[in-house]
């Protein structure tokens, strides 16, 4: 992607597990960035991709399409550079380059799917420029569909980063399928979550986690609906955290769906 001087134009595409969100925004200094437009698909690319390795064909159209509206939106707004990524659901499917491939041919995009090490540092740079990473060293947690990038951060490092299978979307498939979860099947994820993330060799202990990506800024706004917090809340408590968890594990699909907001161009 080339770099220019600012002011310009520029937009990103992220092709997650469960939507594909797009952004254009204007640059108008290294640190000044003015968002212009944004849009997010509930594609769902990880349906049943962790379990078989292989993209749904009727959900690589559903991408395709989204990708046609992202053209759109680089047309409506002649825009010339952007990034266009995609994460865990694409880089683990054996059948990728045929999403990537017919992606290029349909709407003359190109599409990358990037790497763990290459997600994490996004993830820095991210939670970096919202001004977290100030003073002390940071613990972040980009939590996806499909996976689980945690990393220690400071002002441009990261000293340690790994990326585990313990995203959303792949552990509702693998643990729990029914809905709502049955008590066994939580128990099982429990059970499993616990004896996973014991033998995790963190080097450090920061005081501080922060959390990015789009599970968990979902969680966040369906926990400000059940519990009437203002929406510029960005900070939860243990205790709003317990009534997510139990308000997750109580309620089918649908209403957590029809209570989470679903942003469309």
């Amino acid at each position: 992607m080339p770099v220019n001087s600012p002011p310009f134009l520029i937009a990103a595409l992220d092709a997650g597990s469960n939507a594909i969100r797009a952004t254009v925004a204007r640059a108008n200094s290294a640190t000044e960035i003015r968002e212009l437009a944004s849009a997010r698909w509930p594609v769902r690319l990880g349906h049943g991709a962790f379990t078989r390795k292989q993209l749904d064909p009727r959900t690589m159209t559903r991408a395709v399409e989204a990708f046609l509206k992202f053209r759109n939106l680089l047309d409506r707004y002649d825009v010339q550079d952007y990034y266009a990524v995609a994460t865990s659901a694409v880089r683990e499917a054996n059948n990728r380059d045929q999403l990537i491939s017919r992606i290029r041919r349909e709407t003359a995009i190109e599409l990358c799917a990037i790497d763990t090490r290459e997600e994490a540092r996004l993830a820095r740079v991210a939670v970096f420029a919202e001004g977290g990473l100030r003073f002390a060293p940071r613990a972040i947690a980009d939590l996806g569909g499909g996976s689980l990038e945690l990393l220690i951060a400071e002002v441009g490092q990261m000293p340690w980063s790994v990326s585990l299978p313990l995203g959303g979307s792949f552990l509702r498939e693998r643990y729990a399928p029914a809905d709502p979860p049955q008590r066994s099947e939580l128990a099982a994820l429990h059970y499993f979550l616990n004896t996973y993330l014991a033998h995790l060799p963190i080097p450090a202990r920061p005081q501080q986690l922060i959390f990015a990506g789009g599970t968990v800024n979902a969680l966040l706004r369906l926990i400000q609906r059940a519990r009437n917090i203002e929406i510029s809340q960005t900070s939860l408590t243990p205790d709003d955290l317990e009534d997510a968890l139990l308000l997750l594990q109580a309620s089918p699909v649908q209403y957590i769906s029809r209570h989470t907001p679903v942003e469309r161009l």
